[in-house]
């Protein structure tokens, strides 16, 4: 469910790639951040709750980065520097459901909305370690989201795919 970041973390700023998005752009989510309790932990043996604070705004505008702006593997580095559009945020009884846009007529973009289509991502949430304040037992009390993260590996498996919505 979660990653942190180094204190000080910024999102990348290198060869940034931006599109300009079209009115039919289409937006793809799927839930960010589930709520649960000890009982269900992620694979850090942590866990949100419907009481987790998130900031006053739930990291809506935080930016869509892949893989937290970590390499995948090797040969895919440059998607590490990808920072895609803005992600919108919608906080329910559930967890925190978050959308992307992409503008198919991007060449990069079109090839991520394949993936997401076949399956490949699900969210990771990302905050930075001087932000974060958990308990001993892994619920986490305070995360307040810098940017959301299509990755293939989240620390929480059961999160669904991202789908066209």
């Amino acid at each position: 469910m979660a990653f942190v970041h180094a204190p000080g973390w910024q999102p990348p700023t290198g060869n940034l790639i931006k599109a300009t998005l079209p009115a039919n752009a289409p937006r793809f989510g799927a839930y960010a951040v589930r709520f649960s309790d000890s009982s269900e932990r992620d694979l850090s043996g942590e866990f949100f709750t419907s009481e987790t604070n998130f900031g006053p705004r739930n990291g809506d505008g935080s930016p869509t980065l892949i893989h937290h702006g970590n390499v995948i593997a090797p040969g895919l580095e440059a998607f590490a520097s990808v920072i895609l559009p803005d992600a919108k945020v919608h906080r329910d009884s559930k967890g925190l459901f978050a959308s992307t846009q992409l503008n198919l007529e991007d060449r990069l973009h079109a090839a991520i909305a394949d993936l997401i289509l076949s399956g490949a991502f699900r969210w990771s949430s990302g905050s930075r370690y001087d932000l974060v304040l958990k308990e001993p037992d892994g619920k986490i009390l305070r995360w307040p989201p810098l940017e959301f993260s299509l990755t293939p590996t989240p620390a929480e498996p059961r999160l669904p795919r991202l789908t066209q919505i």
